[in-house]
């Protein structure tokens, strides 16, 4: 596939942002009808055991999955470089299964301990999604491998791959023989589980089994100080769920699931731009190049246009989601959109911090942060329910954006410019609008009108920057 070969950061962009997104991005297409199966609290159960599983997935890899995104570029020998991601797979596969045989045998009692609910059990449900985050972590290591090797032609099979057998046998699962809660779970398992077989056959390389000190010592040490930061960033992901079962109970987990999965799209394109643009930042950095203020602003701008269109998709739930149970997460969305608007300048930011290697400064502020939002949340969540939630995230991110702006500031300047700044403005008057309405208004036009104006404005903005720095190639 010709179309797939490219060296251009734009086309790289798009592409590796397509892929990207597909997986996620499918399950939200699908979600409106497994939710005609599935209850709140259903649906809150799911969340608890993934939340769980992906905690113990961080701890088991030893933050190495981020280390292959830096240190692969210290390798210039192919061969080495094999011999390194073979190592990082041996490393997890051993950490993997030993935490398994430990959760076979202690894995009810750690759920007693952790939840109030009686109904989210380790078997089988937690045992499934255990299993799947650990086949998904396998998979993405190799993934990281491809992405910085822009390798769109193996990375676009894969993918394919993942997302049909993912959506098939989810489908068939729920809707065919009403398997619900097990039907996600293992609608995703499977799926993970024949893509890392798949990978296993296609590249043996990466199961010898050998631990070279000297070739993994390094990653280590970088990777181990960076840990910290990545289990309280997992923590800062998912303990708000956790908290709300504490106070408020099933239900609420699975309306507030829904709530930030949608917004999750944010989290989606993001990723994708991350993907798309990493290898090309990083040159550029490496080169002394001033690029970086220009792609912080268009990741900026980009990101306001996503969270259009999410207030946009929150305006018309009802003619989404036929659950009516459901709806009521109608009335967060502006709140919603503060929150992880400032989720965005700290994405960035984690970024260029991850390319100075200041594993150890990351872990501690997020280690600070995610005390003080915890902190927050046992205060907030009680009083405000749902809005204290998120009320706590929009604190807590405001916070983390002064505190990464000022460890920066030495290295490299960031900064949103006029037209950012501006565009951010219009776009919160704006949303408040459309979100007040929300409750009183179930005219489409208005919404439609909100997104046309922000897609026109986001033209107007940003082609310029936009088409000068997405000239340029990797030679």
């Amino acid at each position: 596939m010709s179309f797939l070969k490219t060296k251009n950061p734009f086309k790289s962009t798009l592409l590796f942002g397509v892929f990207s997104g597909l997986r996620s991005g499918i399950s939200l297409v699908l979600l409106p009808i497994f939710l005609n199966y599935l209850s709140p609290e259903d649906y809150g159960i799911v969340s608890l055991v993934i939340i769980y599983s992906t905690i113990v997935a961080v701890v088991g890899s030893l933050g190495l999955k981020s280390a292959l995104y830096t240190f692969y570029f210290d390798f210039n020998n192919k061969a080495k470089l094999r011999e390194y991601l073979s190592h990082l797979f041996s490393v997890h596969l051993v950490s993997f299964v030993l935490i398994t045989c430990i959760h076979l045998v202690l894995g009810d009692t750690i759920y007693e301990l952790l939840f109030t609910s009686n109904e989210v059990s380790f078997y089988n449900y937690g045992l499934i999604a255990l299993l799947s985050v650990f086949f998904d972590v396998l998979n993405s290591l190799y993934f990281v491998f491809l992405k910085n090797e822009v390798n769109l032609n193996v990375y676009f099979r894969y993918t394919i791959g993942i997302v049909m057998l993912t959506a098939f046998f989810q489908l068939i699962l729920i809707t065919q023989f009403d398997l619900k809660i097990y039907g996600l779970l293992l609608g995703a398992l499977i799926p993970n589980a024949l893509i890392f077989i798949i990978i296993s056959l296609s590249n043996s390389y990466l199961f010898r089994l050998r631990f070279n000190k000297k070739l993994l010592y390094p990653s280590l040490n970088y990777s181990l100080k960076l840990l910290p930061f990545l289990l309280f960033f997992a923590f800062e992901n998912q303990i708000d769920k956790y908290l709300i079962e504490l106070d408020l109970g099933l239900k609420h987990v699975g309306l507030y699931t829904l709530l930030i999965k949608i917004f999750g799209i944010l989290i989606i394109a993001i990723k994708a731009i991350d993907d798309g643009i990493r290898p090309f930042l990083y040159r550029d950095l490496k080169d002394g190049k001033m690029t970086t203020s220009t792609y912080f602003n268009l990741y900026i701008g980009f990101s306001v246009l996503v969270l259009v269109i999410i207030n946009t998709i929150g305006f018309n739930l009802e003619h989404i989601i036929k659950n009516s149970e459901y709806l009521v997460i109608k009335d967060y969305f502006f709140i919603g959109s503060m929150a992880f608007l400032l989720i965005v300048p700290v994405r960035f930011y984690g970024l260029l911090l991850v390319y100075y290697k200041a594993s150890l400064k990351l872990s501690i502020v997020t280690s600070i942060k995610v005390l003080f939002l915890v902190v927050l949340m046992l205060f907030l969540i009680p009083k405000y329910k749902l809005h204290g939630a998120l009320y706590a995230i929009c604190i807590s991110n405001l916070i983390n954006i002064i505190v990464f702006a000022i460890i920066l500031n030495k290295k490299v300047n960031v900064l949103p410019n006029v037209k950012t700044l501006m565009y951010v403005f219009l776009f919160i008057i704006s949303s408040y609008y459309i979100c007040s309405d929300i409750a009183t208004s179930t005219n489409p036009i208005v919404s439609i009108g909100y997104t046309v104006v922000a897609i026109a404005l986001f033209a107007w903005f940003y082609k310029n920057d936009g088409s000068r720095i997405l000239k340029s190639k990797i030679e």
